[in-house]
């Protein structure tokens, strides 16, 4: 879709007649502090602007944030978000013809070189060079039509709305669009990498993959670098149609800043115009150190109804300064064993004079487990297969127990007790007698109940009749 010209400032906002076709309505625009009572930001001469805290995201001071503009060679910064999560720096990528015919600002690559991942970036982002970032989009996707079609996933994987990207360089095309919004959060993405970082960093470096035959030594194209030593980078572009651009990214004290400036006249004091007045009028809280101890959040069916949760250790909230009437309010939110470690378990509101300003996740210090019960459907599948387990166990442990002491008994035999005294008055010495198994037993009873041979009546003894003795002759 075609884009609009950019909107004309409101009357208030104008300092100047309305500038030509294809630049800004204005000389100048009036951007929109978002704290109230503060001094007004610097006047710009960008279509668009936006100011952001680079931690958290907090939008410190917009001028048509969600303007769909041409972003130009800002568009790399996308390019090399992708190179660095698929890539490794040491990583070589041969030119392909489609590359190296990408004209403009360039390296002067030759399809069938070979180069390093890291030189390609250092030229893309560095120098705005278009045919390394074009080599890049064709190593990864093997045209740079494929490569735009994965960078409008990874954009709507973002959460942009209004950015659609048709080439991996930023060259003028109609479809080829994003915002000030957007393009934040891209450089805020870009900036979480620290290979990244160090390369928009650099003043200058040399490209040692390139042929010698060809210049190596790369300057950087944000000027912010050498006029302002807090500047940390990020990128410039300029088309015809898009004007020049800037995302420029400054760190003091260790707090970092953010500024988009789209079709200005003048990006470079646009850009750090903004960025310090941001310095002179915020200042960043961390709610970690202010909050006096630990959060108690209240957990269902876990082995201690509190858990307890605090804001993460680099979470920051930026504050006007001289805001003495600001407080922390908790809202915890009831939690259902089990809780991981980590996971966020409410939040915490910061508000200014009774205006909430900000939300902070709170986040679960420790886990809880689920509290263990008995046998029941509401106690979970697990916890049933646990109890019928153990019963199990124990069952074939008493039966082991029984059986080897069955092992220890002479065959069929078993352990009896013989009459005497009682348990309490045996010695300690005191062993029981075995006997056989059940039938010796039986068989031995009957014996005692049968008299033996010897108590048997003798049978009567039949005499023979007498024969009375021959006489002797």
């Amino acid at each position: 879709m075609a884009l609009a010209q950019p909107p004309a400032a409101p009357e208030s906002a104008k300092a100047a007649t309305p500038g030509v076709s294809g630049t800004p309505a204005a000389k100048f625009y009036q951007p929109r502090a978002q704290a109230p009572g503060l001094p007004r930001p610097p006047q710009i001469r960008g279509a668009a602007v936006l100011l952001v805290d680079v931690q958290s995201g907090e939008t410190l001071a917009a001028l048509d944030p969600e303007q769909r503009l041409y972003p130009a060679s800002l568009t790399k910064l996308m390019t090399a978000i992708l190179a660095a999560e698929r890539l490794a720096l040491d990583d070589i990528v041969t030119v392909t013809a489609e590359a190296a015919a990408v004209g403009e600002t360039s390296l002067a690559l030759k399809a069938g070189q070979r180069i390093s991942v890291r030189d390609l970036l250092c030229g893309a982002v560095m120098k705005s060079a278009n045919d390394a970032a074009a080599a890049l989009a064709c190593h990864m996707s093997g045209s740079q039509a494929q490569f735009a079609t994965l960078m409008n996933a990874r954009a709507a994987q973002m959460g942009l709305r209004d950015t659609h990207f048709v080439n991996p360089h930023g060259l003028h095309s109609s479809e080829h669009y994003s915002t000030a919004a957007d393009l934040a959060l891209i450089a805020r993405w870009f900036l979480h990498y620290p290979a990244l970082r160090k390369i928009c960093a650099q003043e200058q470096t040399k490209l040692t993959s390139l042929p010698s035959g060809q210049p190596q030594q790369v300057q950087n194209q944000n000027r912010l670098l050498k006029r302002w030593k807090e500047c940390i980078g990020l990128k410039t572009g300029y088309t015809r149609q898009a004007g020049n651009c800037i995302a420029a990214a400054a760190r003091r004290d260790g707090w970092e800043l953010l500024c988009i400036v789209l079709n200005s006249r003048d990006v470079w004091n646009d850009s750090r115009s903004l960025i310090e007045w941001g310095y002179k009028n915020f200042c960043p809280v961390t709610p970690a150190a202010e909050l006096r101890g630990e959060c108690q959040v209240p957990v269902r069916g876990g082995v201690e109804p509190f858990l307890a949760a605090r804001p993460g250790p680099t979470a920051a909230v930026v504050l006007p300064r001289g805001s003495d009437d600001w407080k922390l309010e908790v809202h915890a939110q009831e939690q259902t064993a089990p809780v991981a470690s980590g996971t966020t378990v409410g939040y915490l509101s910061v508000s200014v004079s009774g205006r909430p300003v900000q939300r902070v996740p709170l986040l679960a210090t420790e886990a809880m487990p689920v509290k263990p019960r008995l046998w029941s459907v509401a106690g979970g599948v697990w916890w049933n297969v646990l109890l019928v387990l153990g019963v199990i166990l124990l069952y074939a442990a008493a039966a082991k127990n029984l059986g080897a002491r069955r092992a220890r008994l002479p065959a069929g035999g078993r352990a009896v007790d013989c009459p005497g005294p009682s348990l309490v008055e045996r010695p300690s010495g005191y062993r029981p007698r075995y006997t056989g198994g059940p039938g010796t037993q039986r068989r031995a009873r009957r014996r005692a109940t049968r008299p033996s041979a010897h108590q048997l009546p003798l049978p009567a003894i039949q005499q023979a009749p007498r024969v009375p003795d021959r006489q002797a002759r």
